[in-house]
This record gives structure tokens, C-alpha cells and sequence, in this order.
């Protein structure tokens, strides 16, 4: 338990936060997944600042597939209703346009425990294309549908 309350004190440091803040603002390769820990630590004074570089990440400022991933962990776990619903609306538009980039976002935003999952796993359910030469789309939605379920009811 010592270590956890470490990070969040670490969290709060006010040159920490200076520092991040300013990292994010220049896309630096990996600053959205320290951004990431910091605010589950409970430091939301970066969460604009954070936005932000998820947005851009997501709009081409950055191809590493780690600071993309990023990015849909932060919008899915610290964006506003609207900020989440803009995500969504770029999985619709990658789903047509970009089936590379529409499966690195959609992966990214769910097997997790967060219950707005379930909104990206409503885009896959009606997505009956071939995922893989097993599996539909809407097949993998079903699958982790039902491991939410189970998991509930634990």
C-alpha cells in the first residue's frame, strides 16, 4: 500500500505537474502514458493539457502506437461526455476509411473495466465484416459483452 500512496504524493508535486504540463504540450513521445498514470494517481489539474495531446495523437500528431494507445485510455478514462462521444465519432469515421487505425482505436479503448466500453462495443456489434479469418467484428464485441456480464455479477 506504501507504493501507492507514494504515486499519489508524487501526483501532486507542483513541479511535476509544471514539467508534464509542458511535456504534453510539445507531443513528447511518451508524455500522454506518464500523463495517464499520474491523473489515475488523482492529479486532474493536467486533464485539459491531456485532452489535448490525445486529440492531436488521435488526429496524426503522433503514429507510436504506444502514445495512441494512450490517448484512448485517457479519453475513455478521464474525457467529459462530449469529449468521449468526439472518440466515438472517430472510431465511426476510421471504421469506413482506415481499417488499420479503426482496430488500433477500438482495441485500445476496451478490455478494461470502465463501463463506457460498452459504447465502442456497441460500434463493433453492428460491425459484421470478418475481424480475422475466424472471428466477426460483432463476434469480439459479443465475447467481451459477456465478460463484462460475468464480471458484474461477481
Amino acid at each position: 500500500m506504501g507504493n501507492r500512496d507514494s504515486s499519489q504524493e508524487f501526483a501532486q508535486a507542483p513541479s511535476l505537474v509544471t514539467e508534464l504540463r509542458s511535456i504534453l504540450q510539445s507531443h513528447r513521445p511518451g508524455s500522454l502514458y506518464v500523463a495517464y498514470d499520474v491523473m489515475k494517481a488523482g492529479q486532474h489539474s493536467i486533464v485539459a493539457t491531456a485532452m489535448d495531446a490525445a486529440f492531436s495523437y488521435l488526429n496524426g500528431a503522433s503514429k507510436r502506437r504506444s502514445d495512441i494507445q494512450a490517448a484512448c485510455w485517457t479519453i475513455r478514462d478521464f474525457g467529459t461526455e462530449a469529449q468521449f462521444k468526439e472518440f466515438l465519432g472517430v472510431i465511426r469515421r476510421y471504421h469506413y476509411q482506415d481499417q488499420k487505425k479503426y482496430d488500433e482505436l477500438w482495441r485500445n479503448a476496451i478490455w478494461s473495466d470502465n463501463e463506457r466500453e460498452r459504447a465502442v462495443l456497441d460500434i463493433l456489434l453492428a460491425d459484421q465484416r470478418m475481424y480475422d479469418s475466424s472471428f466477426r467484428y460483432s463476434d469480439v464485441a459479443r465475447g467481451e459483452l459477456a465478460r463484462l456480464s460475468a464480471s458484474k455479477s461477481h
